[in-house]
């Protein structure tokens, strides 16, 4: 029997994974990075930058392809992990 849960949970995930990849999502990416001057928010450092989603909801609506600066954290990849609670 299938999980409903568990196949929204997927269904998120790749749809996700495939919003990732759009010129939309680069833009917004791109003017992230620019604004924070390239530098990880958290430690200073300035490679291997990611830019973190801080909510992907508001009000009950989806903030992707509505993100502003306010719900992005620009993160190295090492803050990042550490943020997600992967542990180093």
């Amino acid at each position: 029997m299938v999980d409903l849960r568990q196949l929204r949970w997927l269904w998120r995930r790749f749809t996700y994974r495939l919003y990732l990849h759009t010129p939309h999502w680069k833009s917004i990416r791109d003017y992230a990075l620019r604004t924070a001057g390239y530098r990880c928010d958290k430690c200073g450092e300035r490679a291997h930058l990611e830019v973190h989603h801080l909510f992907y909801v508001v009000g009950g609506k989806s903030v992707l392809w509505h993100e502003g600066l306010d719900c992005l954290q620009v993160l190295c990849h090492h803050c990042h992990s550490v943020t997600h609670g992967v542990q180093w």
